[in-house]
Protein backbone atom coordinates (compact mmCIF):
# COMPACT_ATOMS: atom_id res chain seq x y z
CA UNK A 1 0.00 0.00 0.00
CA UNK A 2 1.69 3.06 -0.79
CA UNK A 3 1.46 6.42 0.86
CA UNK A 4 -1.13 7.97 -0.68
CA UNK A 5 -3.88 5.08 -0.45
CA UNK A 6 -2.51 4.61 3.44
CA UNK A 7 -3.58 8.43 3.94
CA UNK A 8 -6.62 8.03 2.41
CA UNK A 9 -7.73 5.25 3.97
CA UNK A 10 -6.97 6.85 7.63
CA UNK A 11 -9.06 10.19 6.67
CA UNK A 12 -11.58 8.34 5.58
CA UNK A 13 -12.01 6.07 8.56
CA UNK A 14 -11.22 9.22 10.94
CA UNK A 15 -14.15 11.26 9.05
CA UNK A 16 -16.79 7.98 10.21
CA UNK A 17 -15.84 7.51 13.25
CA UNK A 18 -16.56 11.60 13.69
CA UNK A 19 -19.84 11.26 11.87
CA UNK A 20 -20.75 8.63 14.03
CA UNK A 21 -19.52 10.05 17.38
CA UNK A 22 -21.62 13.30 15.93
CA UNK A 23 -24.77 11.52 15.13
CA UNK A 24 -24.85 9.94 18.90
CA UNK A 25 -23.63 12.71 21.17
CA UNK A 26 -24.88 16.05 19.26
CA UNK A 27 -21.85 17.09 19.46
CA UNK A 28 -19.07 17.84 16.83
CA UNK A 29 -15.94 15.99 17.41
CA UNK A 30 -14.14 19.36 18.37
CA UNK A 31 -16.51 20.50 20.94
CA UNK A 32 -16.38 16.95 22.84
CA UNK A 33 -12.17 16.59 22.35
CA UNK A 34 -12.83 20.38 24.28
CA UNK A 35 -14.75 18.92 27.47
CA UNK A 36 -13.08 16.08 27.52
CA UNK A 37 -9.67 17.23 27.56
CA UNK A 38 -9.63 20.84 28.64
CA UNK A 39 -6.30 22.94 28.43
CA UNK A 40 -3.76 19.72 28.71
CA UNK A 41 -5.36 18.70 26.00
CA UNK A 42 -4.89 21.07 23.76
CA UNK A 43 -1.26 21.58 24.24
CA UNK A 44 -0.97 18.10 23.50
CA UNK A 45 -2.94 17.86 20.56
CA UNK A 46 -1.26 20.98 19.17
CA UNK A 47 2.03 19.43 19.70
CA UNK A 48 1.52 16.24 17.91
CA UNK A 49 -0.23 18.77 15.27
CA UNK A 50 3.05 20.62 15.06
CA UNK A 51 5.80 17.54 14.47
CA UNK A 52 3.14 15.46 12.53
CA UNK A 53 3.00 18.50 9.96
CA UNK A 54 6.58 18.81 9.63
CA UNK A 55 7.08 14.95 8.82
CA UNK A 56 7.99 14.62 5.28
Amino acid sequence: MNRATHCFVVMAELQEISDRETVATGKGIGELAVKRFRRTGKWVFGTLLIILSNQH
